[in-house]
């Protein structure tokens, strides 16, 4: 919300995955925030098949490396359980050496 208020023109996507549609407790909120600000774009995923809201299905990780280019500079700004941020992180770090600048609080201090 930080970024969003501060500079509107900025370019914010929130990937976010939950394993149902019933996890994704902050959807409409997300939605409301998509229509609010034309530089804020939600992609909500789910690992179970879902009959609604949710347009991508599957690991969240494989959309995103999928969906996102990554090789323009980017900040990269991972939460999630600890386990997945320590699987993420190495991975692009190294693919995308010195293209993104990556952020969480479950990665030591730089």
């Amino acid at each position: 919300m930080t970024a969003i208020k501060q500079n509107q023109e900025s370019e914010i996507t929130l990937y976010w995955g939950a394993y149902s549609e019933n996890d994704l407790y902050e959807h409409d909120y997300f939605v409301e925030l998509e229509a609010a600000y034309s530089g804020f774009t939600y992609i909500p995923i789910t690992e179970s098949i879902s009959n609604n809201i949710v347009a991508h299905h599957g690991r969240l990780l494989d959309i995103v490396y999928d969906d996102f280019d990554f090789n323009t500079p980017a900040d990269l700004y991972i939460c999630g359980r600890y386990e997945m941020v320590q699987v993420a992180y190495p991975h692009l770090n190294n693919v995308y050496e010195g293209q993104l600048n990556i952020y969480s609080d479950a990665l030591p201090a730089a």
